[in-house]
């Protein structure tokens, strides 16, 4: 628009004194006309095009530094990475270690399982099966897209995902604290050595659809302290029903 405003009357400039008006435009006037327009075209080009190839580039350098060069231990650790900000041009991450639990919503073909996988492969990347454990439950589309490596189990059926819950929540009582456990234990998490668990239910409405129990309805006395277990629950499900 500045470029617009910059330029001056017709005529002016070009031969033709200001406020003459002699019905016509030589050729001259065309081509310093046609001269402003291209310079105009260009400019607008150059408006358009430039940021957009540049955030292009950006974003790809932003993923590029986020999945690379990271060690995953205790003192130095990234969370994972879902996304780059649109408007900061940053990665965005998740704080599961302050967060452990996550909630998906959204309609059908909406991209909810294909972020459920990118998640997972997020977690598992650059982490050993001593640092992260995977429980999926899935009736229909994550077979044979998760890390085997990491894989607990991989349940289908509404009847196994109830069982292998249940198998869980006895585990992860285990790690409950007891009253001989310090401040400075419950601080680190100290008190208990092992993998962080992530459960991945993709399509929860399916799952807890007609049921007369819940199949997760095991984990709901650890949910609040779920932090101190390395607990993680990550549920997909569409908006209505």
């Amino acid at each position: 628009l500045a470029v617009v405003q910059a330029l001056p009357p017709i005529g002016v400039g070009m031969g033709v004194p200001a406020g003459a008006d002699n019905g016509t435009l030589n050729g001259g006037d065309l081509s310093e006309l046609a001269l402003a327009l291209s310079v105009v075209l260009v400019a607008l080009g150059l408006w358009i095009f430039l940021p957009a190839n540049w955030a292009v580039q950006t974003q790809q350098t932003l993923i590029r530094e986020g999945r690379q060069g990271y060690d995953y231990d205790e003192e130095d650790y990234r969370d994972p990475v879902i996304g780059i900000d649109e408007a900061r041009l940053e990665p965005v991450c998740l704080d599961m270690r302050h967060e452990p639990h996550l909630l998906v919503l959204g309609d059908a073909k909406t991209g909810k399982s294909s972020f459920l996988r990118a998640l997972a492969n997020e977690l598992c990347r650059g982490r050993t099966t001593s640092q992260v454990r995977l429980l999926a439950i899935d009736l229909r589309s994550l077979l044979g897209e998760l890390s085997a490596e990491h894989l607990l189990t991989y349940v289908t059926v509404r009847e196994d995902a109830a069982r292998e819950i249940a198998e869980l929540a006895g585990f992860l009582q285990g790690r409950m604290p007891g009253p001989d456990v310090t401040p400075d234990q419950l601080r680190h998490r100290s008190w208990w050595e092992g993998p962080d668990v992530y459960i991945l239910v993709d399509d929860y409405d399916l799952l807890s659809s007609g049921q007369a129990v819940n199949p997760l309805l095991p984990l709901q006395p650890l949910l609040a302290q779920s932090q101190d277990l390395g607990l993680h629950l990550v549920l997909t499900r569409r908006i209505g029903g």
